[in-house]
């Protein structure tokens, strides 16, 4: 593809909290179940650890999940949405910041605003404010390489504002590339607007979904894609990440020097470790490590999860394939996100960074920037200004096709 460019796919989970998209935003995994209080629309769920986490949310819905059995109160998140912000860690048990509780669980989703443990809630933004919509200012980077072993690259990507995602396919060369990339084409006429709403993100994954459906209609029926991303919206004109997910291609978030991990992965390894039998060691090495339980096409489900992150003045979102995270531990994601200062130039080394750990799949980095044309100093000097606005050699496989690990 040209401009948007080609590279990886990705697919969602059910997502939206409050009334917002596709119902309520999954909560905790292995949790009791939440506790509500206040507004109807407010709604809770259990924290990951089997603490219940309490909402006293408004009509807009119940804010960001707590990690680690938080039971903080929620204080409701704008569009409807779980709101994940940078005022105040909710984990290791503790009430945890502006809200530390986890939005109401629908359609069966494990884990919808539950992200990696550092993850932290909050309705609104961090000391700084936030950065005004019409003040935003956005460098993007981009960069995708086939891998030392593939012979072709299943991975698309779209870098155009204010929509950035990655699709990483997966069913052979001929059905991944062109899932991946039909994933892509149907974001795409995204691109140009101002700000996007969650609706926009939906209709975006359905034209995706039906696409990917003629293609198996017509004799591909192995394609498939996941799609990881994040979408510029905005509420009450301050700007927000929309991020978006199904599958195992991730997003993270990069902000004063720590980076989380935003999405959560639509996998038989992620489930192992939410019911607690596996660690993060562990699950590096598990045969079923390239098992997905979601994703656009390949017969499963496929509805996206959902969340809504504060912006502030020098965020750096990542959004990658599974041949990045996999080569690349969050030490050495963190590293490169810290030390290259140009979005284009970190996405490069990252995908480099993977080439040197092994290169074992196709491998893609979409990264962007954000500050504020209000601002002295950009966060990062050289930033390119935008407009506003373990071996794992296999390929990706749905789970209905792993009925070994018994998870169908």
């Amino acid at each position: 593809m040209t401009g948007a460019g080609a590279a990886g796919g990705g697919a969602g989970a059910a997502g939206g909290a409050g009334g917002g998209l596709a119902g309520a935003v999954g909560g905790g995994t292995a949790g009791a179940a939440g506790a509500t209080s206040g507004a109807a629309a407010g709604t809770a769920g259990a924290g990951p650890a089997g603490a219940a986490g309490g909402a006293n949310g408004g009509a807009t819905g119940a804010a960001g999940a707590g990690s680690a059995g938080a039971a903080g109160g929620a204080n409701g998140g704008p569009m409807g949405l779980a709101s994940v912000g940078s005022s105040g860690t909710a984990g290791a048990g503790a009430a945890g910041g502006a809200g530390g509780g986890a939005g109401g669980g629908a359609a069966g989703a494990r884990r919808a605003s539950a992200g990696a443990a550092d993850v932290r809630a909050g309705s609104g933004g961090g000391a700084g404010g936030g950065v005004r919509r019409n003040e935003l200012r956005l460098g993007v980077g981009s960069s995708t390489h086939t891998g030392l072993r593939r012979r072709g690259n299943e991975d698309s990507l779209l870098a155009s504002d204010p929509v950035f995602l990655v699709a990483d396919g997966m069913g052979g060369h001929e059905a991944g590339e062109v899932a991946s990339a039909l994933a892509v084409e149907a974001f795409s006429t995204l691109a140009g607007a101002g700000a996007l709403e969650p609706a926009d993100i939906r209709d975006a994954f359905d034209r995706a979904r039906a696409a990917i459906g003629r293609l198996a209609h017509s004799g591909s029926r192995r394609a498939g894609t996941t799609v990881s991303g994040v979408a510029v919206a905005e509420n009450d004109g301050r700007a927000y990440w929309l991020v978006f997910n199904l599958g195992d291609s991730r997003t993270y978030r990069f902000s004063d020097g720590t980076l989380e991990q935003i999405s959560v992965d639509h996998s038989v390894v992620q489930e192992l470790m939410d019911d607690g039998e596996l660690d993060r060691a562990a699950a590096a090495n598990h045969p079923g490590r390239n098992v997905i339980t979601r994703a656009l096409g390949g017969g499963g489900l496929s509805e996206a999860d959902y969340w809504l992150v504060p912006m502030e003045a020098g965020d750096r979102m990542l959004v990658c394939s599974d041949g990045v995270s996999t080569e690349l531990d969050d030490e050495v994601i963190a590293r490169v996100l810290r030390e290259e200062p140009v979005a284009q130039e970190a996405a490069v080394r990252l995908v480099h960074e993977g080439l040197l750990h092994g290169g074992r799949d196709n491998l893609t980095a979409v990264v962007v920037d954000a500050w504020s044309s209000s601002d002295t100093e950009r966060p990062r000097d050289g930033a390119h200004e935008g407009s506003a606005g373990a071996s794992h050699d296999e390929d990706t496989i749905p789970r209905g096709r792993a009925g070994a690990f018994g998870r169908n």
